[in-house]
């Protein structure tokens, strides 16, 4: 059994919502690796949480990342990614409308 930790990269603007538009495809990878019997988390960063992201790596101690990268947050992504690959080195997966 593996642990995945999925994040959601977005930025929070005046005009956007509370709360980032669920990627359905996070929704649907989690649900094909619980079937398999994988366990996942789901972590949304922002700008200002990189702090939480690190304490919920720690926490949950994945043995991979998936990260959706929203295209307002490219840099954010990279920042965060980089933050965890300090951490512990391990494999990490980027999906979403710009995750080249």
């Amino acid at each position: 059994m593996s642990r995945i930790l999925f994040l959601q990269c977005y930025r929070r603007g005046p005009s956007a919502a509370p709360r980032p538009r669920f990627d359905m495809s996070i929704g649907v990878m989690a649900s094909i690796l619980r079937e398999a019997g994988h366990e996942s988390r789901l972590h949304a960063v922002t700008a200002s949480d990189l702090a939480a992201l690190l304490h919920a790596f720690d926490a949950f101690a994945p043995d991979a990342v998936f990260v959706s990268i929203d295209g307002t947050a490219v840099d954010l992504a990279r920042r965060a990614l980089t933050e965890l690959g300090h951490r512990k080195s391990l494999p990490i997966y980027a999906g979403g409308a710009y995750a080249t």
